[in-house]
């Protein structure tokens, strides 16, 4: 056995000891082997929850218009669809169904800066305007739960959203920014209002998305 012969002495804070000549050598070739070879997610091979194909940054600007008598508990619900509210009013799909956006552009991840403008009058109200926001004066209402979706609580006359995989829907209000839900392949859009009880408002909000992936 070829043995380095080296003085035990401290140099910069590391003692040297005798190593032997085979095990150096077997060292200096795994070390090459190992900077000749590129490593599990570096820039070479990323990782593999990193697709390489997607799209990353600013995706699209979407925008729509949504009416006040959209009325979110109908998402998704097949033509002819009535929702009744106590007081006799009906909701009727398509006619009261929720604005679709963002079908086959968002898959989950995405960040979504959503802007709303626009004015609204709800019965018995329809003397009072109020924006995406909502009637900010009155007291808050919870909404649902309906159609097998949850109930939301927020200022009525709001805008509110709902992802297609998900149960509750969401307040938006006039700015707010969301991630995408994994798996959501749309957004829905209405006014916050009782189930049933959104044939009779008046006005619309104007609904800018800016779809961004990090």
């Amino acid at each position: 056995m070829v043995r380095v012969n080296l003085p035990e002495k401290r140099k910069r804070g590391v003692w040297m000891l005798p190593i032997p000549f085979s095990a150096l050598l077997l060292c200096l070739t795994g070390c090459q082997q190992d900077f000749l070879q590129p490593q599990k997610g570096d820039l070479m091979n990323p990782p593999k929850l990193f697709d390489t194909r997607q799209e990353y940054g600013h995706i699209q600007t979407a925008t729509t218009i949504v009416p006040s008598t959209a009325d979110i508990f109908l998402a998704g619900a097949a033509d002819g669809v009535v929702l009744r509210h106590p007081n006799g009013q009906e909701d009727v799909a398509p006619d009261n169904s929720p604005v679709r956006i963002l079908e086959n552009v968002i898959n989950g991840g995405e960040t979504l800066d959503i802007y709303a403008s626009g004015k609204a009058r709800h019965l018995p109200l329809r003397a009072i305007e109020f924006g995406p926001r909502g009637w900010m004066s009155s007291p808050l209402i919870e909404a649902g739960p309906a159609m097998g979706y949850r109930s939301i609580q927020g200022a009525i006359g709001s805008l509110i959203g709902l992802f297609d995989n998900q149960p509750a829907p969401v307040l938006i209000g006039q700015r707010r920014q969301v991630e995408v839900p994994r798996g959501a392949n749309s957004l829905y859009l209405a006014m916050l209002d009782y189930p049933g009880a959104s044939s009779d408002n008046q006005g619309e909000y104007f609904v800018t998305i800016y779809v961004l992936r990090r």
